[in-house]
Order: C-alpha cells, then sequence, then structure tokens
C-alpha cells in the first residue's frame, strides 16, 4: 500500500495475508477481526505507515505449516481518541522499532500470547494522552531504548528485557508482572501501586 494511500479493513472476517506485504499508507481496522499472516512460507506484514485500530484486532498465525509469520512495525500503531479499551491480541512474531500511541480516553492493550514472540526493538516509541498497557499474563521482551512519552501500564505480563533502558518525560505504572534485565533511566518517572507482586 503506497503512501497516502487510504484502506478501511472492515467487517469479522478474516484478513489473509502472505508473502511480504508492506503499507506505507494508513489503515483503519473498523471491526473486529483477525489479520492473519501465512505460515505456508515465510511471511510478514510491515508497517511503515499508520495502523489505526478503530476496535478490537488479533495478530494471528495461520494454523498449519512451519515458516514464521511476522508482524513489523516501524510506523505507528495507534489507538483514537474516545474509544475505551481496545486490546491487541498477538499470536505471531509482532517486532516494534517505531510508535505505540494511545489517544486520550483509549487504552491499547498489548496482549501477548502464549507462544507467540513480542518483541519491542530499540528506536521504540510509546506516547498519546491515553494509557498503554501490558496485560493477558504473556511474555515481551525488550531491548535498546524504551522512550517513554505517554503512559506505560504492566498489569500482569513479563517482560524480558535485553538491557533495555526505559526513559522519557512519561510515566511507567506497575501493578504487578515481571520485568527483569532493565534500567530506569536518569529522572523517569515509576509508579508501583497495587497488591500484586511485582517481579524482578
Amino acid at each position: 500500500f503506497g503512501a497516502g494511500f487510504q484502506v478501511e479493513a472492515s467487517g469479522m472476517a478474516d484478513k489473509n495475508v502472505s508473502g511480504n506485504c508492506t503499507n506505507l499508507g494508513t489503515i483503519h481496522w473498523l471491526d473486529p477481526a483477525a489479520l492473519v499472516i501465512s505460515s505456508g512460507s515465510a511471511s510478514s506484514f510491515n508497517n511503515y505507515g499508520q495502523f489505526i485500530l478503530q476496535t478490537n484486532c488479533t495478530l494471528a498465525r495461520q494454523n498449519g505449516g512451519f515458516a514464521q509469520s511476522t508482524f513489523n512495525n516501524s510506523g505507528t500503531l495507534v489507538a483514537p481518541a474516545g474509544l475505551g479499551t481496545l486490546p491487541l491480541v498477538v499470536g505471531c512474531e509482532f517486532y516494534n522499532q517505531g510508535t505505540i500511541r494511545a489517544d486520550s480516553n483509549s487504552v491499547l492493550e498489548m496482549r501477548p500470547g502464549d507462544f507467540a514472540g513480542m518483541g519491542f526493538q530499540d528506536g521504540t516509541v510509546f506516547e498519546g494522552a491515553g494509557l498503554v498497557r501490558f496485560t493477558g499474563g504473556g511474555n515481551f521482551a525488550c531491548s535498546g531504548t524504551m522512550l517513554v512519552n505517554g503512559t506505560v501500564e504492566l498489569a500482569d505480563s513479563s517482560g524480558y528485557g535485553l538491557m533495555a533502558t526505559w526513559t522519557g518525560p512519561g510515566l511507567f505504572r506497575w501493578l504487578g508482572g515481571e520485568i527483569n534485565s532493565f534500567t530506569f533511566g536518569a529522572g523517569f518517572q515509576v509508579e508501583a501501586s497495587g497488591m500484586a507482586d511485582k517481579n524482578v
């Protein structure tokens, strides 16, 4: 999809892709459904533009086949303002070097699956006046610098750091779950609250 091109993904039927697929434009995800990435051969969906979540979305790996199914975000994943809680359920490999943004009065829930890899790499930015929440009990990994310009909440998932540094003017809200091999940078703000254990 070329730069400036507009795509509306609507209806509850699965949207299936295979091969090397790239978005340079803007995708509007309008109805709860799955983006299914083929595993019959190595396939990837590469977002360099905007992927705007108007509702729940599942990133899924096709059943059958043994090749890797990957969603790469080097652009922006957006939960627009005023939409409440929007789960993004990740059931394929997911790698982020771009921006995860939740606008005001929206919560973008990052829900890593039990058998999927969710990785946040150097260059990752969390921003917006809303909330980005890690929940669902699955695992994710962080490496390099995580720049927080908004609010990130760790509810009950496990974050495995590969020498990750969290920094920026935003807030890390720690309600529960695990995070390890990390550095909270100078001046970074962390709130540890709630009665759940915080594991390191």
